[in-house]
């Protein structure tokens, strides 16, 4: 039992890993039977570009997209 609130946030980051883990196994397994794993991997592969994409745009339109809303962080100006 984790009796201290630092003891508990630090199990916070590895008890979310694990349910994501978990989860994925519980779909990757599955889908190999399934489609085999070489579709399993044409499918990872499909989503780790569609991650690649959405980073190298956050990187490129970052500036504006950020200029679209205005969340009320102070600037260096206030």
């Amino acid at each position: 039992m984790l009796s201290t609130p630092e003891a508990r946030s630090l199990w916070q980051p590895t008890r979310f890993r694990s349910l994501v883990l978990a989860l994925a196994t519980t779909a990757i397994l599955p889908l190999i039977n399934h489609i085999g794993v070489l579709g399993t991997n044409a499918i990872a592969a499909g989503l780790a570009w569609i991650g690649f994409g959405m980073l190298w745009a956050v990187i490129r339109y970052g500036d504006r997209m950020r200029a679209w809303v205005d969340v009320g962080y102070s600037t260096v100006e206030d």
